[in-house]
């Protein structure tokens, strides 16, 4: 299977380099756009060449052609550097999955050869060793092996260009600099070829996850030891959940910045990132601000989100609601659900039997919100909150007065204690078509309000509903998300999400930013250097003015 395959292909990686992140900051497009905009200009520069040799004979004198001479010297060792990482870039990924060939073998040691007979400068002092690893490339068995001996080769040759062992005179130096600089035209093709095989895509993921790390290393005060290995558990758990790596690592920042631990955190990003995947109608954000809202409404500890999602998603799959209406009704009632002695459990049967007649979770979370406030007495949160006072008992007792007269129902424990607004409405429907309908109308609104009446009527009559799915809540909901999870892993859109977590992850390990970074850096290098060649003075500006082709550099920062 094409992720089976992509694990071959991490394997291969993970032996090119370390898993390490260190993109922070870096702007790959910039430094490419400078390449492609550097290439299509310097092809006219290339046209302009001739005249410009031309015109040094007879236009700067010795101390200037020295300066240029320096300089194309530095263009040239940067050209050659710039070279070599590319080639590095290149072998770690373009070739790292294609196959061992015994004939590109032969044409590595070859190339080594042929090198090495026309330089020889370098071949006095390299020879040897150069030698030997042509035969070394020639004899590999193995594309690892291959990759090595060709690596140690181009470090020679750019360490020999930079130490002046290629043996090449001034005007043929100027020659060969101008050469190796149009060669930058094809490193932007390079890229996209080297595209072709590895997309250009696994850079982008790569940046994804690196900022995401950033985050997170920002704002947690973990040491950087438990930070590190925490990013090959958000690997693990993106696959698992059918999620991507910065997803993971990102809900995990935003639980640190509430103030939780890291491995609190963990655990609330693992929760958050299974409901995402499994509830219906979720995003990573709506988890995320439903699983707070009922932590924080029901003082809840991290270890039990486990029963939050459990919940959720059993009755979801076994009543007339939704994942997103159980939390849209939690995010407006549970703080005063809590507040009035209620359960996760017990609040979550209510919202989802009101819900199976009004079909409106937003209002029958704001009817909870109410019915426990007026129970309570609680006139002044109400006020705040811009809910229905009117025909509220003056206080406590005389609610608890009124209603024992007109119910025979108790809305307290003891003096002290309120039973759960569940209980209440539990034991009001036992006793509901026994009343008449004066009775149940000066219920409904005293406990609810005008506004809300109509809703808790409607819940009296269907109880049963509350009833079933406090059961099931209580006693079938336990494991319930991760035996959806296993069913969901099965299906196609599950392959796909996982899919793209792996394809993260072989990004990570495939693009060391160590290689990246090289070729990046090294086309600023050189783009730095040949800026220097318009501040030669004298008569050289003018003589690259009428050519028009080194004002170019000037555009480039």
């Amino acid at each position: 299977t094409a992720i089976k395959d992509f694990q071959i292909l991490k394997n291969l990686a993970n032996e090119i380099s370390k898993k390490k992140i260190t993109l922070a900051g870096l702007d790959t497009t910039k430094n490419e756009n400078q390449i492609k905009t550097l290439s299509s200009q310097l092809r006219k520069l290339e046209s302009d060449y001739k005249v410009l040799s031309k015109t040094i004979g007879a236009n700067l004198n010795s101390s200037q052609i020295g300066k240029l001479e320096q300089i194309f010297g530095k263009a040239s060792d940067q050209v050659a550097i710039l070279k070599a990482k590319t080639k590095d870039f290149e072998k770690a990924t373009y070739n790292m999955s294609k196959p061992f060939s015994q004939m590109d073998a032969i044409a590595a040691g070859n190339k080594t050869l042929t090198w090495l007979k026309n330089n020889s400068k370098a071949a006095k002092e390299y020879g040897e060793v150069l030698t030997r690893l042509a035969e070394q490339q020639k004899n590999a068995t193995n594309q690892e092996d291959l990759r090595n001996y060709t690596k140690q080769v181009n470090a020679i040759k750019a360490e020999a260009s930079v130490l002046g062992k290629t043996g090449k005179s001034f005007g043929e130096e100027f020659k060969r600099a101008f050469g190796q600089i149009f060669q930058l035209t094809g490193i932007y093709g390079l890229s996209q070829n080297v595209a072709l095989e590895i997309p250009k895509q696994m850079v982008d993921e790569v940046r994804k996850i690196n900022a995401a790390q950033i985050e997170l290393t920002k704002v947690s005060d973990a040491p950087v030891s438990q930070l590190n290995a925490y990013w090959d558990e958000a690997a693990e758990s993106a696959k698992k959940y059918g999620a991507t790596i910065n997803e993971v690592i990102n809900s995990t920042a935003d639980w640190t910045r509430l103030g939780y631990g890291l491995e609190d955190a963990k655990k609330l990003s693992n929760a958050t990132t299974l409901m995402t995947t499994i509830g219906d109608n979720m995003t990573q954000q709506s988890s995320s601000e439903g699983i707070i809202s009922t932590l924080r409404g029901f003082k809840m500890e991290a270890d039990e989100v486990g029963k939050i999602v459990d919940s959720i998603n059993e009755v979801a799959n076994t009543q007339p609601i939704d994942t997103a209406g159980i939390f849209e009704g939690l995010k407006r009632s549970a703080s005063s659900m809590s507040a009035a002695n209620n359960s996760l459990e017990e609040t979550i049967s209510l919202i989802a039997a009101a819900n199976s007649v009004v079909q409106d979770p937003v209002s029958v979370g704001t009817a909870f919100k109410t019915v426990s406030m007026r129970i309570r007495g609680a006139t002044t949160e109400l006020e705040q909150a811009g809910l229905d006072t009117e025909g509220m008992a003056v206080s406590t007792a005389k609610l608890r007065e009124e209603l024992m007269a007109l119910s025979g129902v108790d809305i307290m424990l003891d003096n002290n204690t309120f039973k759960s607004t569940y209980k209440i409405l539990e034991e009001l429907s036992k006793k509901w078509k026994d009343l008449s309908d004066i009775q149940q109308a000066s219920i409904t609104e005293l406990i609810a309000g005008k506004r809300q009446g109509n809703l808790i009527s409607a819940l009296m009559t269907n109880f049963d509903v509350a009833e079933q799915t406090l059961d099931t809540a209580l006693n079938k909901s336990a494991g319930s998300a991760e035996r959806e999870l296993g069913t969901m892993q099965k299906g196609i859109e599950y392959s796909i999400s996982q899919f793209k977590a792996t394809f993260q992850e072989l990004s990570t390990s495939a693009l060391s930013s160590d290689l990246f970074k090289g070729i990046v850096d090294g086309a600023t290098s050189l783009l730095s250097v040949l800026e220097q060649i318009i501040s030669v003075g004298g008569g050289i500006p003018a003589i690259l003015g009428a050519i028009g082709g080194f004002e170019i550099f000037k555009n480039l920062d």
